[in-house]
């Protein structure tokens, strides 16, 4: 008898469900779920945060990490693979996720972003329970807009305490960036953020705002964006970037291009290389997907240290 309820309490606890509020309405999911379905790199960040990992994985579509449905090399993952302590499969792109290899899998959770997924959310819920974070709104703050995203995450996995742990630590690190940059910021408080693409790819570069990621990050560290409105972003041509008075630049390389070769493009251009920030290395490049297109915790950590490291040589 002693055996059969402990069966029947095992059972019992096998298919316990918890349910989650989520954007798109509530999902209930059985619990703990085993295998997770990752269809972002924002996605990828949150979860790797809460010391979970995934059994499969979904990249922006401009990285290729090999054969649909076959093991992705971990270190291939663009900044997050050094968190990867698993063996993903290759779920194809975040734009278009490949719902066969998805089945295939046979997830016990889904986890995307409503901007990518929403269009597939009803076939994505029949393969297994969808939960599809936000990852926009961060216009109060990139710790509120995790804290949001977490949440479901959070209760579905009972890691409540992490989650809030993720949000602590990263405001932390965030206020002693801001104390040591404080000199910095003071000396050289106007920061002009560009994306920039190849100067050849018939594509202009963008000038970046606060209601961009990394507008917003360095705003919060206590500088101030070049444009007369910080809100203001868009495109801009080559030749408008020397129209804006800034005390630095970072050259955020986008669409297909590299930090090295935008050092590279920009240094070769006869109006670039001669700004004063040119002359006087205040140019810094970096990376889109680090900068902008991953925007959770552990990214933005190591842009954080990126910013510390640049700023403060």
């Amino acid at each position: 008898m002693k055996h059969l309820i402990t069966l029947a309490l095992l059972s019992g606890a096998a298919f316990a469900q918890t349910t989650v509020q989520t954007q798109l309405g509530k999902v209930t999911v059985n619990e703990p779920p085993k295998k997770i379905a990752v269809l972002s790199p924002y996605a990828l960040d949150l979860l790797l945060s809460l010391d979970l990992q995934p059994a499969g994985y979904a990249e922006v579509g401009s990285f290729k990490l090999g054969a649909i449905g076959q093991v992705v090399e971990k270190s291939s993952i663009p900044y997050l693979g050094r968190f990867v302590k698993s063996n993903p499969v290759y779920l194809g792109t975040r734009e278009a996720p490949n719902l066969e290899s998805i089945l295939a899998l046979k997830p016990d959770l889904i986890v995307g972003q409503v901007s990518y997924h929403e269009q597939v959310y009803a076939q994505l819920s029949r393969i297994a329970p969808t939960v599809l974070l936000d990852g926009n709104d961060f216009n109060a703050g990139l710790s509120t807009m995790w804290r949001k995203d977490l949440k479901p995450l959070a209760e579905v996995f009972k890691k409540q305490r992490r989650a809030e742990q993720v949000v602590v630590n990263f405001e932390k690190k965030l206020q002693l960036a801001k104390t040591l940059l404080r000199p910095v910021a003071k000396r050289t408080p106007r920061a002009l953020l560009v994306g920039f693409p190849r100067m050849n790819a018939g594509i202009n570069p963008t000038l970046i705002g606060s209601a961009n990621v990394s507008g917003r990050l360095i705003t919060e560290l206590g500088f101030q964006l070049a444009q007369a409105n910080d809100a203001q972003q868009g495109d801009i041509s080559l030749e408008g970037i020397p129209a804006i008075p800034a005390d630095f630049v970072f050259a955020i390389a986008n669409n297909e291009n590299t930090p090295a070769n935008a050092e590279k493009e920009w240094f070769s251009h006869p109006l670039l290389k001669n700004l004063g920030v040119s002359k006087k290395q205040r140019v810094f490049f970096a990376d889109n997907q680090q900068w902008n297109r991953i925007r959770g915790p552990l990214a933005m950590t190591q842009v954080l240290q990126n910013i510390q490291e640049t700023l403060n040589h």
